[in-house]
């Protein structure tokens, strides 16, 4: 064989050899190209979300549990039984909750409440989490069984992360009697203050008693809000629990004040005026009005008015806890300076339940360089609890009085 010819054919088996290592290095490619192009149009016809176009992604892409889920929903819509479909997505995805709760909920529409509660069961035993949990409690909600649901209600609040008023709903559909709902309530100071929220917003301020006492034992600096919100409601109402509260908030330091104990005579918080008034609680709350403000100083608190501010108004104001038929004295150290002597300022006792009975009330304050202190008799009645104001009244014939009052204490003492 001539020289040439035989080089050629030593060539030819080498290049098919060649050819053959290209087309299995690149048939892969072309096959995923083409699978990523096969499941980019399965995406395209589920955005669509027509029945047609969403039964033809499946089509594409059978192995995604999703797109047998949305298959489900357009059947259901059309009146046909989207039994399979879930099944097929369950099974593609066994893990996940969602698919299994999504055909229990198919199953108990279908009157299959065996199979219902089966694959309730399956997304429990896969997610240990809230939602399943969740799902079980209306399940049984819906069924009328109360016993499992008070079961699964309280395994949902254990382990719930949002979303807690949906359960707190069906308790109280499925119970008027609050004492149920409180004994599922786990020992989590977020899920108790969750509840003592949805509790106030439904104006069940003596149901929330019980739930702010426990709570506030376990409440962080985060929960502070919601349990002054609870002494906000309470405070002067019977059986109130909102001292208690108080108290172990001060105690516990997570407000800025003493503990008080009307038998021991404290009675006013934040009496020297060392902390801003929060209006929160027991303490002083103050009025935003023109012609007012309030700043601290050194010798307390210092209330300026401009002449300018309403001809009658409460200033300042305090709730404090009594002992009833009690009687109490209060002191209090102020010194003013203003264009009047007779300011028009004047400290007042009154019960906190409506209409707010006057119990006792001082002269107005007058004006002058020195400190003056004063002294108001009053008896509790029947209260267990009373507000203390300084108001402002425009005295009969003067102007508005313009001047400066410092605030240097308030006390009030039982009398032996």
């Amino acid at each position: 064989m001539h020289e040439k010819s035989r080089g050629l054919a030593a060539f030819l088996p080498l290049q098919g050899a060649r050819n053959l290592v290209w087309l299995v290095a690149v048939l892969p490619l072309g096959c995923g190209s083409l699978l990523t192009f096969k499941f980019a149009v399965a995406d395209l016809l589920l955005r669509q979300n027509s029945f047609a176009s969403v039964a033809r992604a499946v089509a594409l892409d059978p192995g995604n549990a999703s797109y047998h889920e949305l298959l489900a929903e357009h059947l259901a819509e059309a009146g046909s039984d989207p039994s399979g479909e879930l099944a097929a997505a369950v099974s593609l995805s066994p893990l996940d909750s969602h698919f299994w709760i999504r055909l229990a909920f198919q199953q108990e529409s279908d009157g299959r409440l065996d199979d219902a509660e089966h694959s309730l069961n399956q997304a429990v035993a896969v997610d240990r989490t809230f939602g399943p949990k969740a799902a079980m409690t209306n399940y049984y909600f819906r069924r009328g069984d109360e016993l499992r649901f008070w079961k699964w209600a309280g395994a949902a609040l254990e382990m719930a992360y949002g979303g807690m008023n949906s359960i707190f709903r069906l308790c109280w559909l499925m119970s008027p009697d609050e004492a149920k709902t409180r004994l599922i309530m786990p020992s989590r100071h977020d899920v108790l203050v969750s509840y003592l929220y949805f509790l106030l917003e439904r104006r069940e301020v003596a149901a929330a008693g019980p739930i702010a006492v426990r709570a506030v034992h376990l409440a962080d600096a985060g929960d502070v809000t919601g349990l002054l919100s609870y002494c906000d409601e309470s405070i002067g109402t019977p059986n109130s629990s909102a001292l208690d509260v108080w108290n172990t908030l001060c105690r516990r330091k997570l407000v800025p004040f003493e503990t008080l104990d009307p038998a021991a005579g404290r009675i006013v918080s934040n009496g020297h005026f060392e902390t801003l008034p929060t209006g929160r609680g027991y303490d002083w709350r103050t009025t935003e009005a023109e012609g007012l403000s309030f700043a601290p100083v050194s010798d307390g608190m210092e209330l300026r008015l401009s002449g300018r501010q309403p001809g009658e108004s409460i200033l300042l104001a305090q709730r404090v806890p009594l002992h009833p038929g009690q009687q109490y004295r209060m002191t209090y150290t102020y010194r003013a300076i203003g264009a009047a002597v007779v300011s028009g300022l004047h400290w007042e006792v009154r019960t906190t339940a409506s209409p707010h009975a006057l119990l006792a009330g001082s002269p107005d304050l007058v004006a002058g360089e020195d400190w003056n202190t004063r002294h108001i008799d009053f008896n509790a009645d029947d209260n267990d609890s009373a507000i203390v104001e300084l108001s402002y009244g425009q005295v009969t014939g003067m102007p508005r009085w313009d001047g400066v009052a410092v605030l240097r204490f308030v006390s009030i003492e039982p009398i032996r």
